[in-house]
């Protein structure tokens, strides 16, 4: 989930802008948060696109992006994210404090 959520902000972060990182746990809830600076429309597509996974069932999301994928190869599918969900069965949810900013959160419970 780490990884993911690190190569996410890698790739769509400003160049010289910070990744902020911050990991927390509350009783067996363990919460991961990524921060990044970003142009205003990749801000745009990442909370519409976790939006819309997470209208979804896990599985249901992961099909969806795949079939996009075939359909448009060369597109940002998400793809990464909804397997991060199906798979580590985590929460994500993307906000904004801006136009520009982008917080990812991964939220799971610990067995």
């Amino acid at each position: 989930v780490a990884q993911e959520l690190l190569e996410n902000a890698i790739k769509s972060g400003e160049t010289a802008a910070n990744i902020d990182v911050e990991l927390s746990q509350s009783n067996r809830i363990v919460q991961l948060s990524v921060m990044n600076q970003t142009l205003p429309a990749r801000a745009l597509h990442l909370r519409k696109l976790v939006k819309e996974l997470n209208e979804l069932p896990a599985e249901a999301a992961y099909r969806a992006a795949l079939e996009r994928v075939d359909r448009h190869p060369s597109s940002r599918s998400g793809l990464g994210l909804v397997r991060v969900r199906l798979e580590a069965e985590v929460e994500l949810e993307c906000v904004g404090s801006g136009e520009t900013s982008v917080l990812m959160l991964a939220r799971g419970r610990v067995s």
